[in-house]
C-alpha cells in the first residue's frame, strides 16, 4: 500500500459519536425555535385571512341593503357551491377573489388556513363558526347571520346598523353591549364548540381535537377587528 494512503488519519468511532451527539442536541435546541415560529406564522395567516373576510362582509353589505350575509349555516369551511347556499363562499365570493360558483364544489382559500387543515380530523370539518346567539342590549337573543333551515322557514340576517345600534351610549343614559368583546367568528375545535354553540353538532368528530393554534384562537369581533384570543 502507497505510503501516502497510510499517512492518512480516519475518524474514529469516539469522534463520529461526538459529532452525532452535538448535531442531535443542537437539533434538539433548535427544534421549538422552529415550531413557535411556525405557530406565529400561522396565527398570522389566519388572522389576515379573517381581517380579509372581515373587509368582505362590510362590502357585501354596502351593496345588499346594509344586510349582513346569510342566512348562514353555523359551521363554514372554505368549500361552496350553488348548491350549498348557506356558505361564506357562496354569498362573499367576488369579495374574497373567488371563482363564481358553480354546482360543482371549489374553495375560497381565504376561510381556511395552514393550523387548521393540519389539525381537522377530516377534509370537509368547518373551519370556523358564526355566532348565532347575541344576546342584545335590551336582554333579547339575536341570531345575527340568519337561520338556514333549506326551506322558507329561513330567517333573514341582521343589518349592520342593527348590530351596531347595540354598542354604544343608550338614550336612557346606560350603555349597550361592548361590541369589540363579542365573538362574531371563530375557528373551531372539540374543546371550544360546545361552549360556542351551546351543543355538540353533528361535524364534532370531524373538528381539530385542541385548538389548532395552541394556545389562541383566532376571532373576529362584531366591531369587526380580528384579534388572537388566549385560550382559558
Amino acid at each position: 500500500m502507497p505510503p501516502a494512503l497510510l499517512s492518512k488519519k480516519a475518524f474514529t468511532l469516539i469522534e463520529l459519536l461526538v459529532v452525532i451527539a452535538i448535531i442531535a442536541i443542537l437539533a434538539g435546541l433548535l427544534f421549538p425555535a422552529f415550531k413557535n415560529a411556525r405557530v406565529t406564522s400561522n396565527r398570522s395567516v389566519t388572522t389576515s385571512n379573517l381581517k380579509q373576510v372581515a373587509a368582505a362582509i362590510l362590502g357585501y353589505a354596502g351593496d345588499n341593503d346594509m344586510e349582513l350575509p346569510g342566512p348562514l349555516a353555523t359551521g363554514q369551511g372554505p368549500d361552496y357551491s350553488t348548491t350549498t347556499t348557506d356558505t361564506l363562499g357562496f354569498r362573499l365570493w367576488k369579495y374574497l377573489g373567488a371563482p363564481e360558483p358553480t354546482a360543482s364544489v371549489q374553495q375560497a382559500k381565504l376561510l381556511t388556513n395552514p393550523a387548521y387543515e393540519k389539525a381537522r380530523q377530516s377534509r370537509d370539518a368547518p373551519a370556523y363558526v358564526m355566532n348565532q346567539r347575541v344576546v342584545d342590549s335590551a336582554g333579547v337573543e339575536q341570531k345575527p347571520w340568519g337561520v338556514s333551515n333549506g326551506s322558507t322557514a329561513n330567517q333573514a340576517p341582521l343589518r349592520t346598523v342593527v348590530v351596531a345600534g347595540w354598542g354604544g351610549d343608550r338614550n336612557d343614559g346606560t350603555r349597550g353591549i361592548d361590541l369589540a368583546r363579542v365573538w362574531a367568528m371563530q375557528d373551531v375545535d372539540q374543546k371550544n364548540v360546545a361552549t360556542l354553540l351551546g351543543s355538540q353538532p353533528s361535524w364534532f368528530d370531524s373538528l381539530p381535537k385542541t385548538p389548532a393554534h395552541g394556545d389562541a384562537r383566532i376571532t373576529m369581533f362584531f366591531d369587526w377587528h380580528v384579534e388572537s384570543v388566549k385560550v382559558p
